[in-house]
């Protein structure tokens, strides 16, 4: 078994993958990460994995994740950037700027979907990825993320509800003022996301596809009107892909 992580700022995403390419998935939040946490997914596997390989954009965590995976598994621990490097075809400016969770996902969606695609990855931030019809990565967008705008918006509005948790509207028109905010988040995006694939598709071409990756991927695509293929778990198994062909070689 080989076990992958990708880091977030908001949330740690863990995968479990067999050699039949088989895998689950588990959640930690960030911000309440310890060790403990970490032990107790491991061992609900039930066996702890050979090898394991980290994406992290949380660089103050990685030093202290990669000891504490060793610590509970005693297996080899790899993280990408730094012990492991993932190189690909690309015309942007800094590539080493570039991060990496961003990277791992181009790599992944490089080798399982047709060039040209974009890859729009909903986590703390929106990035939106194109590759061209060569497989080359042009370059990208980053907006901000859905949860982090919702949390702002009530954060900074005087008047405006706090700690509110973003839901489904219930209808277009907010008749209070928390529904009013949950759908103007809601359908806001999904008018944003909309209107950014169809500059992309005007100028790259009609046939660019539309990848929708990341935590909040699920809960905003029925809101978009546009054609897109939803890969939740894209990073992972991106992840996972580079931990077989680099070990492999």
């Amino acid at each position: 078994m080989i076990a992958v992580l990708d880091v977030g700022n908001t949330v740690i995403s863990i995968g479990f993958f067999t050699s039949k390419n088989r895998y689950c998935v588990r959640r930690i939040s960030t911000d309440m990460y310890s060790r403990k946490k970490l032990r107790s997914v491991f061992k609900c596997q039930g066996v702890f994995p050979e090898r394991c390989i980290v994406c992290s954009v949380v660089p103050r965590m990685e030093a202290h994740i990669k000891k504490d995976i060793y610590n509970c598994t005693r297996c080899r621990v790899e993280i990408v950037g730094k012990d492991i490097a993932v190189t690909i075809k690309h015309r942007y400016k800094r590539i080493s700027a570039l991060g990496k969770d961003r990277l791992v996902n181009i790599y992944g969606a490089q080798r399982i979907y047709r060039a040209p695609f974009v890859v729009i990855d909903f986590g703390t931030a929106i990035t939106f990825d194109y590759v061209n019809r060569q497989n080359v990565f042009e370059g990208g967008l980053i907006a901000p993320g859905i949860i982090t705008s919702f949390r702002a918006l009530s954060e900074r509005g005087a008047l405006l509800p706090k700690n509110m948790i973003l839901a489904k509207p219930q209808s277009f028109l907010g008749r209070m003022t928390s529904d009013g905010m949950r759908a103007g988040t809601v359908y806001g995006f999904g008018a944003l996301i909309d209107g950014l694939i169809r500059t992309f598709r005007n100028r790259y071409g009609s046939t660019v596809r539309v990848l929708m990756t990341g935590g909040m991927a699920a809960f905003i695509r029925p809101y978009c009107r546009s054609k897109s293929t939803l890969d939740a778990d894209l990073t992972l198994k991106s992840l996972y892909m580079i931990s077989t062909e680099k070990w492999r070689g």
